[in-house]
């Protein structure tokens, strides 16, 4: 009886006359000879005689598993590395929206606005909140997040006192803060710098749609790239260890245009900037976009830019899916998601007067009561390990007689073999 196997999951790539291996259950890549993973494949049904042809080949890969013992059921490990990612992560996230509210209306926002600002009741109850996800669930850290509507406009009277009140209980509990936001950067101004190292608050995104032109037609806003840009060189050459990423939103019309950024942001603070192309999703036309897009990316890598080429943890629960996350509207409605518009239908819960949220189960047990892959087509899918199915606001709302309409089978395929090439072209050529 053979004491090894293959493992069910792995990923070949055949390019450029070599193979590129990726293991999906524990995220390993290697780069075999066409010689050696053709002795792989010749000996694919009993692992064990590969020992004898090529010793060296075997004992590689029985370090990485992608041989290893016949008893092991892979399905169990992934169940395992499941529910670490999903329920054993004790950071908690928490997002707060101190208003509805924006200074732009883009075309392809998905809010309704509200002019509301987030009242001493609400602030005093999220207090609350982080004092009982200490004393009661014992969380570690505390990564504050700040989303909108525009969270700036609410800067004085919310972000930074609150931040201030969480920093400090953090410190007197011993136990870790972060903080960041997702902004439009319009109302960053140089009064709020000393406030924002004061608070943590070092971790930054900010989008533009294209150069001056498409990010001004978008905005509809006379100068609001030019002090947008300013504010983000502001914020890189002041703020201590920034970690600024720089979201541009694209379509087949301003992908090009993007180029234009470049010159406009100093070149001493470029390797504090990540960039992250992010397509319109509203737009349905031409998906042909992907090698103009390495195009684009390319050249801000060349021009100092920092972005990631490839991606070994493709595995990355989105904030949803994990348990200890919640978002918290300036009104005290509670969500999970922030891709949704933020009606009462749609919340999930409400903070109480005590800083206790009360949950909808029907909801809650909906999203966490079985795992999102427990579906015939998850279970039968050879890129499980690498999807664990779809998100689970997605699973949350979707028919389940419709759910190959959020299978992320087609663009992760795409993204994989995109990586494993890239991977190639760092560690080869």
């Amino acid at each position: 009886m053979n004491k090894f196997k293959l493992n069910s999951y792995l990923y070949f790539l055949e390019y450029n006359e070599d193979v590129v291996c990726l293991n999906l259950l524990n995220k390993q890549i290697i780069i075999l000879e066409g010689k050696k993973y053709n002795q792989l494949k010749q000996t694919k049904n009993n692992i064990d005689s590969l020992k004898e042809i090529n010793p060296n080949l075997f004992s590689l890969l029985l370090k990485l598993e992608f041989i290893i013992k016949a008893e092991i059921n892979e399905m169990d490990w992934i169940n395992s590395d499941y529910n670490v990612e999903i329920f054993r992560n004790t950071s908690y996230r928490l997002t707060v929206l101190p208003t509805l509210n924006c200074n732009y209306r883009c075309w392809y926002c998905y809010e309704t606005k509200d002019p509301k600002l987030m009242s001493k009741d609400v602030f005093q109850r999220i207090i609350k909140h982080i004092n009982y996800k200490i004393d009661v669930d014992k969380v570690t850290k505390i990564d504050l997040d700040w989303f909108g509507g525009e969270p700036l406009i609410g800067f004085e009277k919310v972000v930074y006192p609150l931040s201030l009140k969480a920093k400090d209980i953090c410190k007197k509990n011993k136990i870790g803060f972060t903080n960041q936001i997702t902004t439009n950067g319009l109302l960053v101004n140089e009064s709020m710098i000393d406030k924002f190292n004061c608070i943590k608050l070092n971790n930054f995104q900010i989008t533009l749609d294209g150069n001056k032109y498409y990010h001004e037609k978008v905005k509809k806003g006379i100068n609001t790239y030019q002090r947008t840009v300013n504010n983000i060189n502001l914020l890189c050459s002041h703020i201590d260890n920034i970690n600024l990423v720089l979201r541009i939103n694209f379509t087949d019309q301003n992908l090009e245009s993007s180029v234009d950024i470049i010159e406009d942001i100093n070149k001493e603070n470029r390797k504090k900037i990540e960039v992250s192309f992010q397509r319109v999703w509203q737009i349905k036309d031409n998906n042909q976009y992907y090698y103009n897009v390495d195009k684009i990316k390319a050249i801000f890598k060349a021009e100092g830019f920092k972005l990631s080429e490839y991606n070994i943890q493709l595995v990355q629960a989105c904030y949803v899916d994990r348990l200890e996350q919640a978002i918290i509207n300036y009104n005290g409605d509670v969500f999970k998601c922030t891709a949704r518009d933020f009606l009462q239908e749609n919340r999930e819960g409400i903070l109480d007067s005590e800083g206790f949220i009360d949950w909808d189960f029907s909801k809650q047990y909906k999203r966490f009561g079985k795992k999102r892959y427990e579906n015939e087509m998850c279970l039968n899918c050879d890129l499980l390990p690498a999807c664990y199915g779809p998100c689970s606001q997605k699973v949350l709302e979707i028919n389940p007689d419709n759910f190959d309409k959020i299978c992320n089978y087609n663009g992760l395929k795409l993204s994989i073999d995109e990586m494993l090439k890239r991977y190639y072209h760092e560690e080869i050529i």
